[in-house]
């Protein structure tokens, strides 16, 4: 349960980012205003999506959110 909200934090700040910003073309040392490391949880996302082992739902919505390999 704390890997979900830890993903789900991480998702909220990825969707607010872009819909301010209209894309997520941030480096992995971007720190949100309030702290949180979205640079490093994208990194990690990329890195789930490369290996094959991302869960579908959550890949769609990283997509709509403009995180792709």
């Amino acid at each position: 349960e704390r890997k979900q909200n830890a993903w789900e934090k991480g998702y909220a700040h990825a969707k607010a980012y872009f819909d301010t910003h209209g894309n997520m073309n941030i480096s992995t040392v971007y720190v949100c205003e309030d702290g949180y490391k979205l640079g490093q949880w994208k990194r990690g996302q990329l890195r789930t999506i490369k290996r094959g082992v991302m869960n579908a739902d959550r890949l769609e919505m990283l997509r709509n959110v403009g995180i792709t390999v």
